[in-house]
């Protein structure tokens, strides 16, 4: 038998080379293809893990941030100035923080439940204030007739966001309204989109003409 596979060696001695190579090949080829495997099996986990990690940073981010806004509060407060807060915190909230009315603060015209939004101004007025901005206004007796009404016709965007109700969008188109018309009555104010019956009754005790 082994005289018969020398014969068949020698015999086929090329053959037998060109196998062996073709053998050594194949092994080679087959143990780089699993290392190439499990070399992109590891790149695929990596990226994995860092998509995980960074969603992880992003939602830890989100749950520490807080959305603020910053007002700007003056007048007859303690302590007026600019000052930071959550975004969903009314003017009684900046009023508090800055260490309350003093003494000469006149606040039936202030709507401590609005709430705040950014570069909001808010100012707290003092009689003489209140007489300037309504002649109604009785000192000698103390009267507060009509005091801090708004005049829908002359009003700032300030002194109109003041208004129960009444955001930026609706300020502004009332102030667009009067630049060719004139509110002859407070009730022309439900001439402005946005304005209706239900809104006028909370705010028609605060406005005048």
């Amino acid at each position: 038998m082994k005289k018969i596979f020398k014969i068949f060696i020698k015999k086929n001695k090329k053959l037998v080379v060109i196998s062996l190579i073709v053998l050594v090949i194949t092994i080679f080829l087959v143990f780089n293809k699993k290392n190439e495997v499990h070399a992109s099996d590891d790149i695929k986990i990596e990226e994995n893990n860092e998509i995980i990690n960074e969603e992880i940073i992003e939602n830890k981010q989100e749950e520490i941030k807080i959305d603020t806004v910053k007002v700007d509060i003056k007048g007859e407060i303690i302590n007026p100035g600019v000052y930071e807060l959550e975004i969903g915190k009314r003017i009684i909230d900046v009023v508090n923080l800055s260490g309350g009315f003093t003494n000469k603060a006149v606040t039936k015209s202030v709507n401590l439940s609005k709430k705040i939004y950014d570069e909001m101004v808010i100012i707290i007025p003092d009689k003489e204030d209140v007489c300037v901005v309504t002649p109604n206004y009785n000192v000698e007796n103390n009267n507060e007739i009509n005091k801090g009404l708004v005049n829908i016709n002359t009003a700032s965007l300030e002194e109109l966001l003041n208004l129960t109700g009444v955001g930026e969008s609706k300020a502004k188109a009332i102030i667009e309204y009067r630049k060719t018309n004139k509110f002859e009555t407070i009730e022309d104010i439900m001439n402005i989109t946005g304005i209706k019956q239900s809104l006028f009754d909370k705010i028609k005790d605060e406005i005048t003409v």
